[in-house]
């Protein structure tokens, strides 16, 4: 007996409550409180799991969209990591592009700036046609303390992430829950549990034209289908448009910010006491005079005062205790980088005479 029937043979009191659930394969309709005078208008429950209260707002055209696992986390109201990006390339970018600085509170830009006038003041003289600070600030930074500064961008990515599927959880939840009240089909919590009639229940079949053999969740399905209710927009496109910033948890991430710069902090003041900070001080400025930056690969010099490697490549990646670190590798080849550790004039030395530190 299929459930259709189940419910006409319940109105016309020839099936007890237990008949309806046995017809009802996918065990969403109950019978919860019969009515004595009217059984057409007893109370029926129905409830869903989340996958199948899914599949009823499912556009079937576009199977191989991102929709049914975003609309997983949109509705089943837990967290999966990384959603709409990676976060590990995310944060570097957007810390190296001074993004991630544009959140933070007054207290930490401040105590991030005065960090810089510590370290490198020189960083701080160049400014984009917006009047931000130049990329050079950030990656020196990052390279300089980067533990310090992949927890802040680190962070600032998951609650970015955050922030995004908390905008997609409102616009998922606000095209799916409460959308069948307008036929008498009640929510009590949306995608779990509804609430209706047997009169109203069994007047879906013909209002949606579906077959009496078929299930409620057909039948609901066609419903959401003929009343224009299916999502047939792939969600993940343009999907920063789910940012709103009342989202986004700044008081976690400026606490983050805080505890970070107070570590930059005491390792400024420990290497100011061993004297360490006056001389890379030193060497940031005159490696900014060569126009060299952070972070950035580089070709050797083309001019050089006699034979030896032309093809090497490097990049600077901090000062520490007066000598520059830096990477160094042959042009073309990722297997064979080696990191050095030498003085301003080795450096100098190197960019000329690169055979000598073979």
């Amino acid at each position: 007996m299929n459930l259709y029937d189940a419910l006409i043979k319940y109105k016309e009191g020839n099936a007890d409550e237990w008949d309806v659930r046995r017809a009802c394969d996918d065990g969403v309709v109950q019978i919860q409180t019969a009515s004595k005078k009217n059984i057409g208008k007893s109370l029926v429950s129905l409830k869903f799991n989340r996958d199948e209260y899914i599949e009823l707002f499912s556009d079937a055209d576009k199977e191989d969209s991102n929709n049914t696992y975003l609309m997983r986390v949109a509705i089943g109201g837990g967290h999966y990591g990384d959603v709409f990006i990676d976060s590990g390339y995310f944060s570097d970018e957007e810390w190296n592009e001074g993004y991630i600085f544009q959140h933070f509170s007054k207290e930490n830009e401040e105590q991030f700036i005065s960090l810089v006038r510590q370290i490198n003041p020189s960083l701080l003289d160049s400014k984009d046609q917006w009047g931000r600070y130049e990329q050079e600030l950030f990656s020196t930074m990052n390279e300089a303390y980067n533990n310090e500064i992949s927890q802040i961008s680190y962070e600032y990515a998951e609650l970015y992430d955050q922030c995004l599927v908390e905008g997609l959880r409102e616009y998922v939840q606000g095209r799916t829950c409460d959308k069948f009240s307008l036929y008498g089909i009640y929510e009590k919590t949306c995608a779990r549990q509804y609430y209706t009639t047997i009169d109203i229940l069994l007047s879906m079949w013909k209002r949606t034209e579906t077959p009496q053999d078929e299930g409620i969740l057909k039948v609901l399905k066609n419903l959401a289908d003929q009343s224009n209710l299916l999502i047939d927009e792939d969600l993940y496109e343009d999907y920063y448009n789910y940012y709103d910033s009342k989202n986004f948890d700044q008081e976690s991430f400026d606490r983050v910010v805080k505890s970070n710069l107070d570590k930059i902090q005491e390792k400024v003041d420990e290497q100011n006491e061993e004297g360490d900070l006056v001389k890379n001080r030193e060497i940031y400025e005159k490696i900014s005079k060569l126009n060299y930056k952070f972070g950035v690969w580089y070709d050797l010099p083309t001019k050089k005062n006699y034979g030896g490697q032309t093809n090497q490549v490097f990049k600077l990646e901090r000062v520490e205790k007066g000598k520059i670190e830096l990477m160094r590798k042959d042009k073309g080849n990722y297997y064979n980088a080696k990191q050095s550790k030498m003085s301003f004039e080795d450096f100098l030395n190197y960019l000329y005479h690169p055979e000598l530190f073979n």
